[in-house]
């Protein structure tokens, strides 16, 4: 290495240190702004705000990991379906956050409370579609439940279950009654008789057998009560008296 090229070589080497000095202990790339973008008003502002600031004010912007502050904010904010992070250069720190959509109704009584798709409660908001509408069919109350009042698996099967019934019976799901102890619903048919489905199985077979019975059965006529299609091969079934 001749001497012009130890010369390109040392003020390369203190070129970067001064860079990264720079950006380590100058304070510039330090952050001063943290701003909060959200979906929903219902979203806790000022405890998201409080945290983040907690964890990344007047720090460098370039150390913040991203992902450990998504997590801490989804702690925070249960009902969260997405946090995005993002570092505007040189020392804002803007967190956008996205709230589940309301997608059911659950009736306690008098008492209307709609739910998220992970089955939290959702407070002061209204639906912008047509959700769907269950009711307890056990003797429980709001305390006996879980913050999560309903389970996500259960909701998303008594959703599919319920478009899945109407498309393949042609007939229309009037209610939906939960068993969250027992881990099943009953549909009630539009021909007034109740169709019980296990939540723990595949809710396409229950229905399947439903459907190559339905002759059988003569399910236009109103004179079942219930059939049952929780049991694996089988279908159980009462007329009405």
């Amino acid at each position: 290495m001749n001497s012009r090229q130890k010369l390109i070589l040392i003020l390369s080497v203190v070129a970067v240190s001064i860079i990264v000095g720079f950006v380590k202990f100058s304070g510039f790339f330090e952050v001063k702004k943290v701003t909060i973008l959200r979906s929903s008003l219902e979203l806790p502002l000022q405890e998201v705000e409080a945290k983040v600031n907690e964890l990344v004010f007047e720090k460098n912007i370039f150390s913040i990991d991203t992902a450990s502050l998504q997590k801490a904010i989804r702690d925070l904010v249960l009902d969260a379906s997405r946090v995005e992070i993002s570092k505007n250069y040189p020392a804002e720190i803007q967190v956008e956050i996205f709230k589940f959509p309301i997608i059911a109704e659950l009736r306690l009584g008098t008492e209307q409370i709609f739910l998220n798709e992970n089955g939290y409660q959702v407070t002061g908001e209204l639906p912008s579609n047509d959700i769907l509408t269950i009711t307890l069919g056990e003797n429980l109350e709001l305390e006996d439940l879980q913050r999560q009042l309903v389970e996500p698996q259960h909701l998303s099967a008594m959703r599919d279950a319920v478009f899945y019934f109407e498309s393949l019976t042609d007939l229309k799901v009037l209610s939906v009654k939960y068993f969250p102890v027992c881990r099943e619903i009953h549909l009630k048919a539009s021909e007034n008789f109740d169709v019980w489905i296990d939540l723990t199985s595949d809710y396409r077979s229950q229905i399947d057998k439903l459907k190559i019975a339905s002759e059988k059965l003569n399910l236009e006529n109103t004179g079942l009560e219930y059939v049952d299609l929780r049991i694996r091969n089988k279908i159980f079934y009462k007329e009405k008296k």
